[in-house]
């Protein structure tokens, strides 16, 4: 018997070796939709597809695919419209993080030093479940559902992790990604992924409106609805994005961004 226990540790480790962790990650969807404060419209639509370890984001409009592959830690960009692509490493975002946290922890802005530096009060209502976080700044409220498996509330927070701090690094005047990084590890924490998403920042402007008997506020709401098979369209898309990230031409970030605005 002692034998067996120590031949079955000894192929249970060669598998772990031979297969990377990755090689078990889990294969499923997500449909996004976000929204703008209290249109009725979303303002941004994607579908971001796990496979193979690898993670797919194709964002409606415009016309682009961010791909995570966490094996190589990098993210590769695609824009359809100009044809272009490019890399950028995990060592290349946290350089350009770096400098920014310390801004905001210096600033005098109390919500650029809020992103900074954020700290919440968490709270679960497990008859709900609705996770929050909240701050006298900036409040989340997730209605929140239970993961397949753990392995599916892993990768959801890599990925989102990663999706933060790329938009931090595409987008002009971007939220820093650490307050959404809070939020990530709580689901993470309970196994859980996000139904839907409610962000509130309070107090954002100086205007005379922005009192304490009437605060001014701006919400973000995110829904998601997670699938575990995927579709013969999602086979499609990947198809598709395969081919171009090697046919797409290779840019700089910096030309990426100046092309892409």
């Amino acid at each position: 018997m002692r034998r067996f226990f120590l031949r079955m540790t000894f192929v249970l480790t060669t598998l772990a070796a031979v297969f990377p962790l990755q090689s078990f990650a889990e294969d499923f969807r997500i449909e996004n939709r976000v929204f703008f404060d209290k249109d009725a419209n979303p303002t941004s639509e994607s579908v971001t597809v796990f496979r193979d370890g690898i993670v797919y984001d194709f964002l409606k409009k415009p016309a682009e695919v961010t791909i995570l592959d966490k094996t190589a830690e990098k993210v590769i960009l695609l824009n359809q419209s100009h044809k272009i692509r490019t890399e950028v490493s995990g060592k290349q975002l946290d350089a350009v993080l770096s400098p920014l946290k310390e801004a905001a922890a210096k600033s005098k802005d109390p919500l650029m030093s809020f992103y900074g530096e954020p700290l919440f009060s968490e709270s679960f209502d497990p008859v709900r479940n609705e996770l929050t976080l909240t701050s006298p700044l900036v409040s989340y409220r997730v209605a929140c559902v239970t993961a397949e498996s753990s392995a599916v509330a892993s990768q959801f927070r890599d990925f989102s992790d990663w999706l933060a701090k790329v938009n931090t690094l595409l987008a002009a005047g971007a939220r820093l990604p650490y307050p959404r990084f809070k939020l990530n590890e709580a689901l993470e924490k309970r196994e859980m992924v996000p139904k839907e998403v409610t962000l509130t920042l309070t107090n954002i402007s100086k205007g005379k409106e922005n009192d304490k008997k009437n605060p001014l506020q701006i919400t973000h709401r995110t829904e998601h609805v997670f699938e575990y098979k995927l579709t013969a369209e999602d086979g499609e898309r990947l198809r598709k994005a395969k081919e171009q990230m090697s046919s797409f031409k290779l840019v700089t970030i910096d030309e990426f961004r100046k092309k892409t605005k």
